[in-house]
């Protein structure tokens, strides 16, 4: 809180908005800070949310623990070694840092003949827990539609960013398994929107010549 009063105030304050009206108000009682996986289900009535706009890790192995280690510091959420631990096995299976648990590949014949490429290199793997990373991103990620199906309004819109990725050559198309996993869980897929085109490693460069980000934007059918 001493934080929040001596640093981020004055940033608030210097804002327009609050140069018009001299107003501060606290949205403490509107936000949920959790895993969306499971606040999804526990925090909001059915047919509650009009709009989702998100943009999950990405499937490239890295540990965004890591990479927001000091902002996660300076806000208090993480003081101990133990808080960093428990956090990582909690966020979504986008990276290696951790062992993850064997997960059963969800029925998606792209997943699976993916995943069965990338597995001919096994004796290459760089960290032998690659398959099951990325099998159980997208477990989780159908876990997310799943549980948002029932609390999205018929009509409610997602707009879901996401970037392909790729490996040994192979790559993940991780919009349309993704936009698969919608529609499977009874969402319409309206539109996959190129963001922009993303250089893969130089390894793979010769190979694969861009990998996509995309916007998906998901409807909820009347």
């Amino acid at each position: 809180m001493d934080k929040l009063e001596k640093s981020y105030k004055t940033d608030i304050e210097k804002l327009d908005v609050y140069k018009i009206d001299k107003t501060l108000f606290s949205n403490r009682d509107f936000c949920f800070n959790g895993d969306c996986r499971k606040l999804i289900i526990q925090n909001l009535r059915d047919e509650e949310i009009d709009l989702v706009i998100t943009s999950p890790p990405y499937l490239n192995s890295r540990d965004y623990t890591d990479t927001y280690m000091v902002e996660l510091r300076v806000l208090g959420y993480l003081k101990t070694k133990e808080d960093v631990k428990k956090l990582r096995n909690e966020t979504i299976r986008s990276h290696v840092q951790i062992r993850w648990e064997d997960e059963e590949i969800l029925d998606n014949l792209l997943l699976r003949n993916t995943i069965d490429k990338i597995n001919e290199h096994r004796f290459e793997f760089w960290n032998k827990s690659l398959p099951q990373m990325i099998a159980g991103y997208f477990w989780d990620i159908n876990e997310m539609f799943k549980n948002l199906y029932t609390k999205m309004s018929k009509g409610g819109l997602i707009f879901f960013n996401v970037a392909n990725s790729s490996y040994y050559n192979v790559e993940i198309k991780v919009d349309l398994i993704v936009s698969q996993i919608a529609e499977k869980n009874g969402f319409h897929v309206k539109e996959i929107r190129e963001a922009r085109r993303i250089n893969p490693s130089s390894q793979q460069k010769d190979n694969i010549e861009f990998l996509r980000e995309s916007v998906i934007v998901i409807i909820k059918p009347m």
